[in-house]
């Protein structure tokens, strides 16, 4: 991925402007991020194999806020659409392919933040 590819999925700036410059709080921001995007993409995996759109529902609305806030553009996006399409009723496939592609893109933004610690 290039870096202007980088900048459309994810901005390492997000988090400083609502938390300012410090890395302590940056960092165990990140953390508590990551351990609960996990957890958020674990329960959306599991409704949609139960085929409950409203469990998926409710997980995307929570990520897209969460991923938003840390500057995870693209996964934010994401979770923004999968919530709009579990509005209503949605066919159990599409609904596993929505949270396929959600959690490819949940274990990028994770890389990516991994990879943030590198990063001034």
């Amino acid at each position: 991925m290039n870096s202007g590819e980088e900048l459309q999925r994810f901005d390492p700036h997000m988090l400083r402007s609502f938390v300012g410059d410090s890395p302590d709080v940056t960092a165990e921001l990140l953390e508590l991020y990551a351990s609960s995007c996990r957890a958020t993409i674990g329960r959306m995996v599991e409704g949609a194999a139960r085929g409950d759109a409203r469990a998926v529902h409710e997980a995307a609305h929570r990520l897209k806020s969460s991923s938003l806030l840390v500057g995870a553009l693209a996964l934010s996006r994401l979770a923004e659409s999968i919530e709009r399409h579990t509005e209503e009723a949605v066919d159990p496939a599409q609904l596993v392919s929505l949270v396929d592609a959600c959690r490819q893109e949940t274990d990028a933004a994770l890389q990516w933040i991994a990879g943030s610690a590198d990063r001034p």
